[in-house]
């Protein structure tokens, strides 16, 4: 679209050249916007993730030296868990390993209200304890477990394991340790509480993270959580669905894991510390959620780019006010030759150009605007003139013009009537003959009438001949064409009547787009077929529809046609495009063609009936407009 559509005709030149400024200058700010936000944008997301990772590598790290401060702890417990064992061991022997003969809760008096015993059977499972909601405890579905176990009960010494929380007591932390019973079949362990105000609780990790989280801004919440799901230092436990998740993919797959919430703005970094140790029984690795503030993150970049944009309008704003004053000096000389053409235009030959000292290019438009006004006003002379000469000639020819039109109208008229009183006449005798030569093929011997029924045949050829000729008239002289809801089923029944051919249809019940001659397009296409397949023509019609179209397909066993000629056949005068020596004039797949494509604003196409074998029959498609 040109300038022109674009703008009202009313506007100035310095209006155009305002708004050709403003439309150079928006995209190139809009350009110069975009790219802040992207380079905002990019700085501001390295800089998160430099700072991340460096907040996760350091809280990471520091939980490494906590953890290994806490071990230092729990192995100090392990000279007075070794004495406990002493009187374990003897209550064992004493009852001739029979585990039922125990009195536990006297063993617990002796030791301590801070210790706890426990008997665990070859199948991992806890049968004895001071802690009755730890009876019945089944390691087996920890593996590891199980296995450290089993290498426990088969050796002979004692075996220290780590501060932890208890499976079903998880309110409660206890040191753990083990020794083998001496006839190898049980487990003997001990636990020790640790209470609240223990040395240890300098060393947690909840108040570690807590010093160290300040440390980035967009740092929200650090959780940490076992091997079990449960939170460490916080006494809210995540959900079903939250464990399984921190179990299955991060803890066993021992991966780190990114879940992004764009609904709440937040980012969480699930990362896996792996602080198992060989020869210790409890896993005491975690899983760390960092949770960041995305919204926060996108807020500041939004908060700088709008710095950007105020300077980046500020400067726009300036550029076009210098742009404004260079248009205004531009488009002055321009108004003012504008306002001198008008008035010459206005009849004034005489008026002068006023351009002034303005440059080159408008000096030399004047001079040849004052040589262009002089040389209109020597013309405007010649054409009044000339003016009285041309109009007479014009009446002249107009005359000339209505004579000849009128004299070709009588011609055409004349035409016509020959035309239509010789179609007559040639029927009449046609049907005279056909009537003749059909009651001598009746009487005639039989070596008689091979040569009627020829004649017969060029009788009819001769009557499809006129009939063709009067429907290309009758489709060249229709100056409208009236389409209505023709039905498709009775057209194709009534049309295979017309020939001797076996004819398969089933019929479908639709509707199109058309007129009367339809049914010419359907006798055309079925003679064709019989004058080329013979006596025994086989026709067969298939009918689909789609996106408002209906498509009938007829097909033939007749000889079929070349490649070649798929697209000649519908040509007008193409004669005997199967190749044998058939009648027929030429002009039946033209008016198919011209009353499908023309007329009814379909299409029609010729195929193979079997796809690569053009000897195995023809098939005509068309495709009408359903009703």
């Amino acid at each position: 679209m040109s300038l022109k559509k674009r703008f009202p005709e009313n506007f100035s030149f310095l209006q155009y050249l305002l708004i050709i400024s403003i439309l150079i200058v928006a995209p190139i700010m809009a350009g110069v916007m975009y790219d802040n936000y992207a380079n905002i944008s990019n700085e501001y997301h390295y800089n998160f993730e430099i700072l991340r990772t460096n907040t996760e590598q350091s809280i990471i790290g520091t939980i490494t030296v906590v953890d290994k401060g806490l071990k230092i702890y729990d192995e100090g417990l392990d000279n007075e868990m070794k004495r406990g064992f002493k009187p374990f061991l003897r209550a064992y022997n004493e009852s001739g390993g029979d585990p039922s003969d125990i009195e536990l809760e006297e063993l617990k008096e002796e030791l301590g209200e801070r210790y706890n015993l426990y008997i665990i059977d070859k199948n991992h499972t806890v049968i004895y304890s001071t802690v009755d909601i730890d009876l019945g405890l089944d390691f087996s579905y920890l593996k590891e477990f199980s296995g450290y176990l089993d290498d426990v009960r088969k050796g002979d010494s004692y075996s220290g394991d780590r501060v932890v929380k208890g499976i079903r007591e998880v309110n409660t932390i206890r040191k753990y340790a083990y020794y083998p019973s001496p006839d190898h079949k049980y487990i003997l362990e001990l636990s020790y509480d640790i209470g609240e105000n223990s040395t240890r609780e300098i060393l947690k990790y909840g108040r570690t993270v807590e010093e160290l989280k300040g440390m980035n801004p967009y740092l929200t919440s650090v959780k940490l959580y076992d091997i079990f799901g449960y939170t460490i230092g916080n006494p809210e436990d995540p959900d079903t669905e939250l464990r399984e998740f921190i179990i299955k993919d991060i803890i066993r797959a021992k991966q780190d894991v990114i879940v992004e919430d764009s609904v709440n703005g937040t980012l969480t970094d699930y990362r896996f510390v792996n602080l198992n140790e060989d020869g210790i029984a409890s896993d005491t690795s975690l899983a760390i959620a960092f949770t960041y503030s995305t919204a926060m993150l996108d807020e500041n970049i939004m908060s700088a780019w709008y710095m950007k944009t105020l300077t980046t309008i500020g400067l726009s704003v300036l550029l076009i006010v210098i742009l404004a004053l260079f248009c205004i000096g531009v488009s002055r000389p321009v108004k003012n030759l504008v306002e001198d053409v008008d008035a010459i235009a206005a009849g004034n030959l005489e008026h002068k150009i006023r351009v002034g000292k303005v440059g080159r290019e408008f000096i030399q438009l004047e001079k040849s605007i004052s040589n262009m006004v002089g040389r209109l006003r020597d013309t405007i002379n010649r054409v009044q003139e000339s003016e009285e000469l041309i109009k007479k000639h014009n009446e002249e020819l107009e005359e000339k013009v209505a004579s000849r039109t009128k004299e070709a109208q009588e011609k055409t008229e004349e035409a016509n009537f020959y035309l239509d009183v010789i179609t007559h006449d040639i029927n009449n005798s046609n049907m005279a003959a056909l009537g003749y030569a059909e009651i001598l093929a009746d009487t005639a011997g039989e070596d008689d009438k091979d040569l009627i029924n020829k004649v017969i045949i060029a009788v009819r050829q001769n009557a499809g001949t006129i009939k063709n000729i009067s429907i290309v008239r009758t489709m060249k002289n229709t100056d409208s064409v009236k389409l209505h809801l023709v039905d498709l089923d009775e057209i194709l029944r009534h049309s295979t009547l017309l020939f001797p051919v076996k004819a398969y249809y089933e019929g479908t019940g639709l509707n199109v787009i058309a007129d009367p001659l339809l049914e010419e397009v359907f006798i055309n296409i079925i003679g064709n077929c019989y004058r080329h397949a013979g006596p025994e023509c086989e026709v067969r019609i298939s009918v689909t529809e789609s996106d408002g179209n209906v498509r009938v397909c007829i097909t033939d066993n007749g000889p079929g046609i070349s490649d070649e000629m798929k697209d000649e056949c519908f040509n007008r005068s193409v004669k005997n495009i199967s190749g044998r020596n058939t009648s027929g004039n030429g002009l039946g797949l033209y008016i198919v063609k011209t009353l499908v494509v023309d007329r009814y604003g379909g299409s029609v196409e010729a195929l193979d009936a079997v796809e690569g074998h053009p000897e195995k029959g023809l098939m005509i498609c068309i495709t009408l407009k359903k009703a």
